[in-house]
């Protein structure tokens, strides 16, 4: 697996997705107690000199910039700073450095930022919404990819050597290939016959970062469960039925406070998908009867 991980050692600047990305397998690699044949040591170590690569390279902009170096204050066109409030409203805020959201909050203040400045802010924001991008143009396995991924390495009886805690790092085509293996395999003792007995609860919840929710049909007054995944982007749901239900447990469901905070990022109550009008709502990023219930 080694081969699949090249890492530069020359200083660059991250897309703010692949800094978010090494930044996480450190700590990740950090916690681990388990740390198998080392493999993961070596990568979290490699990891750490990209990291601290793009920080001295920020700092450096930075300085430049508060010495009056470096960016010229070109005007900004009003397509581009259009572009960069429509690229702001879809971006996971978190993924953005405060640099960058400073930038942003400029913009949408129609405050002046350099065109430098708001070309490098486009080129970062489309790489958080779009994914990351390079000159060969790689991608990587999604959330749902990585939570899929680690049920089948668990429950499949395989021989698959790998970094658990660099499952985000594989390349799509690889990570599809080992799924389609995975699933070609017979599940481990004693796995399969729980299978068929997942039951999990209705309510929000959140795996490896991908929120589902599990609700019961009123068509027909059937009453079955189902799921439905949510849209990072967009922030609704749509329907996958009952795939992800292995997943969800009582230790992944989704808290208030989680359940508040993509409501302020959304701007509608998760829960109930309604749009957050009133003070109270918007404090709390929850309508007020889903706030009570949510709060048990």
């Amino acid at each position: 697996m080694a081969h699949m991980f090249n890492t530069p050692q020359q200083a660059e600047q991250l897309d703010p997705f692949t800094y978010k990305i090494l930044t996480d397998v450190i700590e990740k690699h950090a916690t681990a107690t388990d740390h198998g044949s080392g493999h993961c040591c070596q990568l979290a170590a490699q990891y750490k000199v990209r990291v601290e690569a793009h920080q001295a390279v920020v700092i450096e902009k930075v300085t430049s910039r508060k010495s009056g170096q470096g960016d010229v204050a070109e005007a900004l066109s009003k397509p581009m700073a259009t572009y960069i409030i429509s690229l702001y409203k879809k971006c996971p805020k978190h993924l953005l450095s405060p640099l960058m959201r400073e930038q942003a909050d400029k913009v949408s203040k129609h405050e002046e930022i350099s065109r430098d400045a708001a070309s490098a802010l486009i080129d970062a924001m489309k790489s958080v919404v779009y994914g990351p991008k390079s000159d060969k143009d790689v991608r990587y396995v999604t959330a749902p990819m990585v939570g899929f991924l680690r049920k089948l390495l668990a429950d499949r009886d395989h021989n698959e050597t790998i970094d658990l805690t660099a499952l985000e790092l594989l390349p799509f085509q690889v990570g599809r290939d080992m799924i389609d293996r995975l699933k070609q395999l017979d599940y481990k003792a004693n796995v399969k016959a729980t299978q068929d007995w997942v039951d999990p609860e209705e309510g929000l919840y959140v795996v490896d970062g991908v929120v589902y929710k599990v609700q019961r049909a009123v068509a027909h007054g059937s009453g079955a469960k189902y799921a439905k995944v949510m849209d990072k982007e967009t922030g609704t749901f749509s329907y996958v039925g009952k795939k992800p239900f292995a997943l969800l447990t009582a230790d992944n469901k989704m808290t208030l406070e989680q359940a508040g905070a993509y409501g302020k990022l959304y701007g509608r109550c998760i829960r109930c998908q309604r749009d957050l009008t009133d003070e109270f709502s918007i404090a709390n990023g929850l309508g007020k009867i889903c706030y009570e219930k949510m709060r048990g």
